[in-house]
C-alpha cells in the first residue's frame, strides 16, 4: 500500500467518529435528562407511638451492655429511600470509651428494617440531636439535667 493509501485509511476512522460524535452526545444527554422520580408523600414522617420504645428496644439488644456507653443522643425522624425501600431513619449517636459513635436506623410499618454504623450519606454528622436514654426510652433529658447546648 502507499503512503497515500495508508494515509486514507488512517483518516477514515477519525472521519467516522466526527460523523457520529453529534449522535453519541445525544443519546448520552438523553440519558441525563432523566430525573429521579421524587416520593409522592412528602409529609413529615408521622411520629409513632412505639418510635422511642423501638429503638430503645432494639439497641439493648444490639448493643451487648448499654450501660458501657454513655451520652445517648436522638435525631428527628426524617423520610430516607434506602436499600429496603422508603423508611423512615433516625440517628443515635453516643460515646463508645471516648470515641463518638453514630447509628443510621430505618423503621418501616413499626419495626427497625435495618440499622448500621452510620455512613457519610446517612448525613448524620448534619442532624440535630437531643438527650435519649436507651434504658427508658425519653428523650429531651441529659443525664445531669441539663438542656443541650445545641
Amino acid at each position: 500500500m502507499s503512503a497515500r493509501g495508508a494515509h486514507r485509511a488512517s483518516a477514515h476512522p477519525r472521519a467516522a467518529r466526527r460523523r457520529f460524535a453529534p449522535l453519541l452526545t445525544l443519546v448520552v444527554l438523553t440519558g441525563c435528562s432523566t430525573a429521579a422520580l421524587p416520593r409522592q408523600d412528602l409529609r413529615e414522617p408521622e411520629p409513632q407511638a412505639n418510635y422511642l420504645a423501638l429503638i430503645s428496644n432494639y439497641l439493648r439488644t444490639q448493643l451487648k451492655d448499654v450501660t458501657s456507653y454513655d451520652s445517648f443522643e436522638l435525631s428527628n425522624p426524617r423520610w430516607v429511600h434506602a436499600a429496603t425501600g422508603w423508611s423512615v431513619m433516625s440517628c443515635v449517636r453516643f460515646n463508645d470509651r471516648g470515641h463518638t459513635r453514630s447509628y443510621a436506623m430505618f423503621i418501616q410499618q413499626n419495626a427497625v428494617a435495618d440499622a448500621r454504623y452510620a455512613v457519610q450519606t446517612d448525613s448524620c454528622s448534619s442532624m440535630t440531636y437531643t438527650p435519649f436514654d436507651p434504658n427508658s426510652g425519653t428523650i429531651g433529658r441529659s443525664p445531669m439535667g441539663l438542656s443541650p447546648l445545641h
